[in-house]
């Protein structure tokens, strides 16, 4: 059996309207992987079952593909975890999905350069570590993939100050290859924040956003997060 047909680890696949990025409001089909190469010890994970302690149940490919084809929904998005981990089989997932007339979008941390799978999706959204997160940000994948794929969104988490003026700077980088789409949103502390705390975040990244004229980036909120809580699977 050859790696693209060996089975992953799949912590869920739900239905559910999409509550962040650029593709905000939009019905799809969430398939997340399980396992993650980062622990951004800045932050509280949202998904531990997908990251720090990955559950779940091994699945083929296709088993995959047959579950996210039973929802009939023309749009599908690959997250995690970090689902490049699983590249080989991925990139065959994607490829299934996108032959068969499906929208496909990978959600990655920004920290492997996977082209095999960035060929068969439509969108190819990364997240851009900010110094809050305890992580060191993967600069020259991030603009590798902006330079050599066609939609690719950029999401930087900003939790002060000095996240935006990070993403200030990285973004003016990123500016050089065009086309990107970049993306700010407040950083949510599961366990911590009420929704009056990540609206109050929110208000004041968008102020900044207009006071430093940086008319370059989208100001978005995770949606889900305000509408379930940060404790919610599969919405």
């Amino acid at each position: 059996m050859d790696a693209s047909s060996k089975p992953l680890l799949i912590s869920e696949i739900y239905l559910a309207v999409c509550g962040e990025g650029s593709e905000i409001g939009l019905p799809a089909v969430f398939v997340r992987t399980s396992g993650c190469n980062m622990r951004c010890a800045g932050w509280p994970c949202d998904t531990p079952y997908a990251s720090v302690a990955p559950q779940g149940e091994m699945m083929t490919p296709e088993e995959v593909c047959q579950r996210v084809l039973s929802f009939r929904c023309p749009r599908v998005f690959i997250t995690g975890g970090e689902p490049l981990l699983w590249r080989e089989q991925v990139a065959k997932i994607a490829s299934e999905l996108h032959s068969r007339g499906l929208w496909v979008m990978i959600q990655s941390n920004g920290s492997i350069y996977a082209p095999e799978v960035f060929r068969h999706c439509s969108f190819v959204s990364l997240d851009y570590k900010t110094p809050s997160s305890g992580e060191e940000s993967c600069a020259d994948v991030i603009a590798q993939t902006v330079q050599n794929h066609q939609r690719v969104q950029v999401k930087f988490p900003v939790a002060d100050e000095n996240d935006l003026l990070f993403a200030i700077s990285r973004s003016q980088e990123l500016a050089a290859y065009g086309g990107v789409e970049l993306v700010l949103q407040p950083v949510n502390r599961v366990g911590e924040d009420s929704t009056l705390d990540l609206l109050a975040k929110l208000k004041w990244l968008q102020e900044e956003v207009l006071r430093r004229g940086c008319f370059q980036f989208r100001v978005l909120p995770q949606l889900h997060i305000i509408v379930h809580g940060g404790a919610a699977r599969g919405v």
